[in-house]
């Protein structure tokens, strides 16, 4: 009987620390989107903004 205890806490702990890195990877990948995400409007925000004030170098009128 101990052993089948044993073999089920071990199960139990085996799921566990599975569902923590399940939990642990999907908060990375959250985190990376938002940071890409991000880094995309920053870019295009920029790119806007020099756009509106650029004049290009063969503009002489």
């Amino acid at each position: 009987m101990q052993i089948l205890i044993e073999v089920i806490k071990n199960l139990i702990k085996r799921q566990e620390a599975f569902w923590l890195r399940f939990v642990g990877l999907l908060v990375i990948c959250v985190g990376l989107s938002t940071f890409a995400i991000s880094a995309h409007t920053l870019e295009v925000t920029a790119t806007t903004k020099v756009s509106e004030h650029w004049r290009g170098a063969y503009d002489i009128f």
